[in-house]
């Protein structure tokens, strides 16, 4: 039987031979090897499902140069080249962010102020001018607060002679409206002379907003006359 001369069989072609009744081959041609992705074994787990994604659909492998899609999570501990002007979204907590960066001061008096015959009662610190030791600052975004200053006549009260800083919502009131700023009491001491801050202390929910916040004096015996100067606050 003649059959067309030829080579059949290749790496990516099988021959395909046609046999009459007689056990003679009558016809010999070659088809391109096209198995079923699902019919491959040795692959990974949900490797030949993937096969069958399109890239850049959800559930496709990842091809280079090709589209990542959007992944239900993922791993960026290695990742280079993100552009920080177009490449991201959202609010990047306060948390991810080092102390210098998320930390911000605010000066509520630069000149000494003396408290003469300080009271064992809240008073709010003014001198002259500019008035009142007070600034309205937005504190939405922060978490964390706490206050410092130079302290240049101390006082020998016995009653924790301080500076406190408190807030409100509103700028004219009185010093019985202004509320602790902090979960616990936000000051620093009188009692010796030096540059004293408070430790960070959480900020209230109430005062998580565009507020007011002021210096408070208190705890002197009526006698002592203590000074200072360089009130301020920091915020994270």
């Amino acid at each position: 039987m003649n059959i067309s001369s030829g080579t059949f069989g290749s790496s990516t072609q099988t021959p395909t031979f046609s046999v009459n009744g007689k056990g003679l081959i009558t016809s010999a041609s070659n088809t391109t090897i096209t198995p079923a992705v699902g019919s491959i074994t040795g692959l990974g787990t949900g490797v030949s499902t993937a096969l069958g994604v399109n890239v850049g659909s959800s559930g496709a492998l990842i091809t280079n140069g090709g589209a990542l899609g959007t992944p239900s999570s993922g791993t960026l501990t290695n990742a280079t080249g993100l552009p920080l002007s177009s490449g991201v979204t959202g609010t990047l907590p306060n948390s991810h962010l080092s102390d210098w960066a998320r930390e911000k001061r605010y000066q509520l008096a630069g000149q000494a102020s003396t408290m003469t015959d300080q009271p064992n009662s809240a008073q709010l610190m003014t001198v002259a001018t500019p008035g009142l030791f007070r600034t309205r600052v937005d504190l939405t975004n922060a978490t964390d607060i706490r206050i410092g200053g130079v302290v240049t006549t101390s006082s020998a009260s016995g009653n924790s002679p301080r500076i406190i800083l408190r807030y409100y919502t509103a700028a004219l009131v009185t010093v019985g409206d202004y509320l602790d700023i902090g979960t616990s009491e936000v000051n620093y001491s009188l009692s010796s002379v030096g540059v004293p801050v408070s430790s960070w202390i959480p900020i209230v929910a109430g005062a998580k907003g565009d507020v007011y916040v002021a210096a408070v004096s208190n705890g002197g015996n009526g006698a002592a006359d203590p000074m200072t100067a360089n009130i301020f606050f920091e915020v994270r």
